[in-house]
């Protein structure tokens, strides 16, 4: 029996999200999987976010209706500063702000 309605996993096309998609299916109804590209291939209990966590209206937007977040995404540290600063660091804050707002 799933304890959550909705649990949204953020770079769920990465290593750590995309075998998190299937350990946390289980554990919830609807499993939000959340990457900067599209991910295809949808199991009945998942749906698709795609956005950039650059993007705070989005981000924010994404963490609705979610009982729990389970964040990964973000940039490689190969990537130039300014892809990291957006992507890690203000996509980290937007998460934050998310959850704060949808409580």
């Amino acid at each position: 029996m799933p304890h959550y309605e909705r649990i949204l996993i953020t770079g769920a096309a990465g290593r750590l999200g995309s075998q998190l998609r299937k350990g946390l299916a289980p554990l919830a109804k609807t499993i939000r999987l959340a990457d900067g590209k599209p991910l295809g291939d949808l199991a009945p209990h998942e749906e698709e976010a795609v956005f950039d966590l650059a993007d705070m209206e989005a981000t924010i937007a994404a963490t609705k209706d979610c009982d729990a977040i389970v964040h990964f995404g973000g940039a490689p540290l190969e990537c130039e500063w300014q892809t990291i600063l957006d992507s890690s660091i203000r996509g980290s804050y937007h998460i934050y702000e998310g959850a704060r707002k949808h409580g």
